[in-house]
């Protein structure tokens, strides 16, 4: 998620680099902490603080130690590391502030972005353990523990969070085939996209799991276990990968599916769309990036196909993303359609529908019950259309090309709850920092407004800017 940079005096990365110096300042304070204080203030220390307590006086040592035995949950995350270049995530620095075997009563674990490699056979010997994310963890390949055996004893583990790599390929047999209570599974995969061979000897270890995030690819036989045995998922993410027809189709029988995020589908047809409105009636959340291409080159179709339509007969449907669309193959009436029989829909995203007409998208300008839409991509994209839109709190029209700085000032002051607005890889300019300070620096309902814009605008941004209600987004993608 993006952060945003207030326009404040004091930023805050210079707050957090203060921390050490802060923590060298407090030593002579917690030296003079009686044995009772400085237990309960152990547990509030920052890390850089605690880096420190390795120089204090020996009265300090052992209240941590008696504060750490009570501890139930321990988080170090990338936060952290994005201030200090990763210095707190080192093998060195993990190792001296967590010793696992202290933590008696420790149930939750996080180590995002660290590296593991010394840590990995404590973690395995937590059997207490029931909650564990070790997300964009590294591993180096001189490692001598496997860390598919970390999961050998950790058999109440419910909630899983790990990113795979070509060094962890092992990892989702091991968990799939030991923890026997998962509930929540998250188990992406890294850049390099090479993928696990999945092989799941025991299915009844998911029995019990409600949300599955995974982006490697469902075989058919996988996608009939998972219908067989996980009939209480509620959630499913399986975008990253496409999924064959036969699979996908297999996958709609989850019947209590209320998040479902599919990547492209091979062999989609129309088919496909019914049997997600006709069996999974409680989705709340639809993804799926619609293929490029369904026209038959030697027999195409007389006129787009109107299945889109049957999502209509989702009656709790809160956000919708249909990527992609290609109006030469769908009916764009049936977005319409949808937007207007779903009365709990929020979230409508078309990105990438580049031949969506400017009538369409004018049209849902009239739905206020919109509060977040994304139509990255799309020419039609027009002043004429975002200046009708009303009432949203969120809108991304990057790569639109054809907006000008009036008509986003005038999306602005119309929809005075908006708290996040993509306008990278447009053509506005200064003038819309401008006018958005000038129309947001009399609003009355504490909400800011954050922006999203190109680097050479964030230059002057700063001096722009007069309204404390207009903040700029930090991409980390940019």
């Amino acid at each position: 998620m993006e952060t945003a940079v207030k326009n404040c005096p004091v930023e805050e990365k210079k707050k957090q680099e203060q921390l050490f110096d802060d923590a060298d300042d407090k030593k002579n304070v917690i030296n003079s902490l009686v044995n009772g204080s400085s237990s309960q203030l152990s547990m509030m220390l920052s890390i850089p603080e605690k880096v420190a307590e390795q120089e204090v006086g020996p009265e300090w040592i052992e209240p941590i130690k008696v504060a750490c035995r009570n501890t139930e949950k321990y988080e170090c995350g990338h936060s952290i590391g994005g201030v200090y270049c990763n210095r707190l995530l080192t093998q060195s620095y993990v190792e001296k502030i967590l010793d696992l075997k202290r933590l008696k009563n420790l149930h939750s674990l996080t180590l995002s972005s660290c590296t593991l490699n010394e840590i990995l056979q404590a973690i395995s010997e937590k059997t207490t353990l029931t909650y564990l994310d070790l997300t964009n963890f590294r591993v180096m390949k001189n490692c001598s523990f496997n860390i598919g055996d970390v999961f050998n004893e950790l058999v109440h583990l419910e909630h899983i969070s790990i990113t795979i790599n070509k060094l962890t390929l092992n990892v989702p047999n091991c968990i799939l085939n030991t923890c026997k209570k998962i509930r929540y599974l998250e188990l992406p995969l890294c850049h390099n996209r090479k993928q696990p061979h999945i092989s799941i000897k025991n299915w009844e270890n998911l029995k019990n799991l409600e949300h599955l995030d995974i982006r490697w690819k469902i075989t058919d036989d996988i996608a009939i276990q998972l219908v067989k045995y996980c009939k209480k998922l509620k959630y499913l993410n399986i975008t990253g990968m496409s999924v064959d027809n036969i699979a996908f189709q297999e996958l709609t029988k989850l019947e209590n599916l209320e998040c479902f995020k599919l990547g492209c589908i091979s062999g989609f047809d129309d088919e496909t769309m019914i049997e997600i409105s006709n069996n999974c009636k409680k989705l709340k959340i639809f993804k799926i990036h619609l293929p490029f291409s369904l026209v038959d080159p030697i027999q195409p179709p007389s006129s787009p196909s109107s299945v889109i339509n049957c999502l209509s007969k989702l009656q709790y449907l809160e956000q919708l993303i249909l990527l992609g669309i290609d109006t030469n193959q769908f009916d764009e009436g049936s977005i319409i359609a949808i937007v207007n029989t779903c009365k709990t829909l929020t979230k409508l995203d078309i990105s990438w529908s580049w031949n969506i007409t400017e009538t369409t998208l004018i049209a849902l300008t009239n739905f206020e019950s919109l509060k977040e839409l994304k139509v990255t991509g799309i020419d039609n994209v027009t002043d004429n259309v975002i200046s009708k839109l009303k009432g949203l709190k969120c809108f991304d029209c990057s790569n639109c090309k054809n907006i000008t700085d009036a008509g986003v000032i005038q999306l602005i002051n119309n929809c005075p709850d908006l708290e996040n607005l993509n306008l990278r890889r447009t053509h506005i300019t200064s003038d819309t920092i401008i006018g958005a300070s000038e129309a947001t620096k009399n609003r009355i309902n504490n909400i800011i407004l954050t922006i999203d814009v190109e680097w050479i605008l964030r230059e002057s941004f700063k001096s722009l800017n007069k309204s404390i209600w207009l903040a700029l987004a930090i991409n980390k993608s940019s």
